[in-house]
């Protein structure tokens, strides 16, 4: 088994969302993948962004700003909204890892 990455995709929210902080969360992931980690970039299964594999065993980045907006309801109370991330790793043997994380913004009482 390799302990590598080779390319990164952002699965969820998906590239063709209007939501600006779906926007906002997809440039953050990518951003860390490509410039931070140096990662291959894929959008939509092709290749955006050339880069190098990375073999680097718990390689960490600095904390990341995910962004979870309430939602505006039409009466002018604010509900709770899920934001779901998903990613999908491929390391350099052809290994898919894929993650995914639900976060949740409730409102205040």
């Amino acid at each position: 088994d390799r302990l590598d990455v080779d390319t990164f995709e952002v699965q969820l929210p998906h590239q063709s969302s209007t939501l600006s902080a779906d926007q906002a969360n997809i440039a953050t992931l990518e951003n860390q993948a490509s410039n931070g980690f140096g990662l291959t970039l894929v959008r939509d299964g092709n290749v955006v962004s050339n880069g190098n594999l990375n073999s680097t065993i718990n390689l960490c980045s600095a904390n990341l700003d995910i962004v979870v907006p309430l939602k505006a309801r039409r009466n002018g109370q604010f509900g709770a909204r899920t934001t779901t991330l998903k990613i999908e790793t491929i390391s350099s043997d052809g290994q898919r890892d894929d993650d995914l994380l639900r976060l949740v913004c409730k409102p205040g009482p």
